[in-house]
């Protein structure tokens, strides 16, 4: 992957000014690409290693996609992803795994991604079909 796809924030900022970075950031990402349909892979209801810095991201960036120029959203679990990209369940959570091959979506690279970004190029598969 490029070193322009993640977004790092500066630790030595509390948490509502991480949160207000974060938001500033996307909204210049928008401007900046044009984006006009996005996704949002949101935790699962059952998972234990959620932080809540994760759950106040996510709340952020709703917001922020609902008060944007994007055209269209989702936000949803694994079942959302396979639904708007028409498999089973079972395949996405193989895919994000990596125990499965994903060549159905002919992803270049897609064993030498990581979790994240298996989950953030999903998303945004999802995202053109939702």
């Amino acid at each position: 992957m490029k070193a322009n796809d993640t977004v790092i924030v500066p630790k030595a900022m509390d948490v509502p000014k991480r949160l207000t970075f974060i938001r500033t950031t996307f909204i210049s990402i928008i401007a900046e690409y044009n984006v006009k349909r996005a996704g949002i892979r949101i935790f699962e209801g059952n998972s234990r290693n959620i932080s809540l810095e994760r759950i106040y991201i996510e709340g952020v960036i709703q917001e922020l996609l609902a008060n944007s120029s994007i055209e269209g959203y989702f936000l949803g679990t694994k079942n959302t992803l396979a639904k708007h990209i028409g498999v089973k369940v079972t395949e996405i959570t193989k895919w994000i795994d990596q125990k499965g091959d994903c060549e159905e979506l002919e992803i270049e690279n897609w064993d030498k991604m990581k979790t994240e970004q298996r989950e953030s190029t999903l998303s945004a598969i999802a995202a053109l079909n939702a």
